[in-house]
């Protein structure tokens, strides 16, 4: 039973609201992966083991309390798949801008991050965890 949960992804929640992340733990979870939730996406940095994924709210409407802030500074070399939650057009193009992998748009956001979870949690079981999730979802 360990050697199957160590193959189970950790995905990072960056996201200050406390129902909005247990929402998002639930569809990690139920994706089988291993959710961990963080107030900002800075925190990530401070984390013993680096994740499998990032999921984060782009929200441009709120310039000074969004979650995504910290996310120019994971840099861009070898970072996890970024999963990002967005709702008008200025938030996706601002996920474009931060490279962003995955952009689940409203009103299809939760099936999209679900789908791309699922679908990394299960290549998670070879050692190409990242590097295979190639697709940038788009929902629309």
């Amino acid at each position: 039973m360990a050697n199957s949960l160590r193959q189970r992804p950790t995905v990072v929640i960056a996201e200050p609201h406390q129902q909005m992340a247990g929402a998002l733990e639930d569809v990690v979870t139920m994706a089988g992966c291993v959710p961990v939730i963080v107030n900002r996406c800075e925190s990530v940095m401070t984390l013993s083991a680096e994740p499998a994924a990032i999921v984060v709210r782009v929200a441009t409407e709120m310039p000074l309390v969004s979650p995504h802030l910290g996310l120019a500074q994971l840099g861009r070399g070898r970072r996890p798949l970024i999963v990002a939650l967005v709702s008008s057009d200025a938030d996706v193009a601002e996920a474009e801008r931060l490279h962003c992998q995955v952009i689940a748009r409203a009103p299809h956001q939760v099936q999209t991050l679900y789908d791309t979870l699922v679908r990394l949690a299960h290549e998670s079981k070879s050692d190409c965890l990242v590097s295979t999730v190639k697709p940038v979802a788009r929902g629309v």
